[in-house]
């Protein structure tokens, strides 16, 4: 099962290559990319969030603050969303309705209580860990 933590990471890489400026240099795939396997690979919180925090300690100030407008963004956009939808709140409670039954899951998750997920979550980690080994090979062209 892939954890909360793991997934942010990962969105978060796969958002930085979208934009030429912020992708992932070969060096620095080269210095994530343990990181991310060992991510993947544990379920201890602890654990997985020191090794987010060395993960997003890498990243330039360029590609932070990318991440942070986009989060920004994403509780700015969410906020108008949900105000203008009362159907996605509770009417008691005033609280956010999600995941189809009032659980919190992402979207087009599930939860059987046995750990399944989508699998594109469960793709994801495998994604950002081919990406980053591909990256991490790449040569860094000289400028003339």
């Amino acid at each position: 099962m892939v954890s909360q933590v793991n997934r942010q990471v990962d969105l978060d890489l796969v958002f930085l290559e979208k934009v030429s400026s912020t992708k992932v240099t070969p060096d620095q795939a080269k210095e994530i990319l343990p990181l991310m396997e060992k991510l993947s690979a544990t379920t201890d919180l602890t654990v997985q969030s020191d090794l987010a925090k060395q993960v997003y300690g890498m990243l330039t100030p360029a590609q932070y603050l990318i991440l942070m407008d986009r989060q920004t963004l994403t509780i700015s956009t969410n906020n108008q969303v949900n105000q203008g939808n009362p159907k996605s709140r509770d009417n008691k409670s005033g609280k956010e309705i999600r995941g189809g039954k009032g659980h919190d899951f992402p979207e087009g998750g599930s939860f059987s209580g046995k750990g399944s997920q989508d699998p594109k979550e469960q793709a994801l980690s495998s994604v950002v860990i081919k990406m980053l080994n591909d990256r991490s090979v790449e040569q860094i062209q000289p400028k003339l």
